[in-house]
Parts: structure tokens; sequence; C-alpha cells
């Protein structure tokens, strides 16, 4: 498997927070820790490390919420895999802000990520878009895990319906 996105959702229940992503070029929009598989990564290896280096958490486990297939600049087709963070280690603390520059191989800074905890309905009123249908897949996945979610956030529920076809049969 090779050149593939793979992105997770960092979300904690217990206060509806989300740890989120903005990049300092597009300040108003937030998204999830994810980027692009390196040789020999899978979609769970590439979640791993893009957490580990982009919020500074560990994953402990995961779960495949959503698979899309998209037309890449090239003109080609690649994946991307969207999982829900179901344990985490060393999470960066509630109100405290990371940021990280992540350079290309000669040095220069491609990117300036600024990562924080959200709430969730900030978090869904700032998401990127190409996030949508991935975001309504994990809130539909933590509806059928929660019924007390399902009550709280029935409006989000809405907003970010479940995908009619999660891909998850896609390789």
């Amino acid at each position: 498997m090779s050149d593939f996105y793979a992105g997770i959702f960092v979300i904690d229940l217990s206060d509806g927070m989300v740890l989120s992503v903005s990049d300092a070029s597009h300040p108003g929009e937030m998204k999830m820790a994810g980027g692009m598989s390196k040789e020999g990564e899978s979609p769970e290896q590439t979640v791993y490390r893009e957490c580990t280096e982009e919020l500074r958490t560990q994953i402990l486990d995961c779960t495949l919420a959503y698979v899309e297939r998209v037309q890449n600049r090239t003109g080609g087709n690649h994946f991307r895999y969207f999982f829900l963070a179901d344990r985490v280690s060393g999470a960066l603390e509630k109100g405290a802000v990371w940021q990280v520059e992540e350079k290309d191989i000669s040095g220069r800074v491609k990117e300036k990520l600024i990562a924080k905890w959200v709430p969730i309905l900030e978090f869904a009123d700032k998401l990127f878009y190409k996030q949508y249908n991935a975001f309504g897949a994990v809130l539909s996945m933590l509806a059928c895990r929660d019924v007390g979610f399902c009550q709280k956030y029935s409006t989000l529920l809405k907003r970010f319906p479940e995908p009619e076809d999660l891909g998850l049969g896609q390789k």
C-alpha cells in the first residue's frame, strides 16, 4: 500500500472536546491530525506517526470509521482512511497549545500547525470541508456506542449525516 492519506479524530466524550489541528495558513479551519503515508506504512501506522508528530499524543487503539477514494493532483486515485481514537496516552493538556513546523527534505517550512482542544461544536463549525463525510461517519459511530452522545449532539448528527457508503470494503 502506498500514497494514501490517513487521519484520526481524537474526541474526549467526558467533556465533548476534540483535539484539533489548524494550519497557520488557514487559521479559520480546523481538522483532525493526519497526513500522507511514508513508504511501507499501513494506514494505522500513518495515523500513529501523524498523531505523535502533530498532537504529541500516542494512539493506543483506534477504529477505522471511513474510507474514500479520491482523485489526486496528477489525475490518479488514492485512498483516504479516517479513524476514531479509542484510547490515547500523553494527550495535550486541556488549555494548552502545541505548535509544530513540518519541513520538507531541504529544510524549508512547508506547514505550521497548531494543536489544541476545542469544543466539538466549535470544531464542527470550523471543520475543513474535505473531512465532512469522515466526521459524519465518526459521529454516527459514537452515537451507536453511547445513547447519551446521540441525545446530547442530535443537531450535529443531523448536520453531518453518516455517508451512505462508508467504504470500509475498499483497500
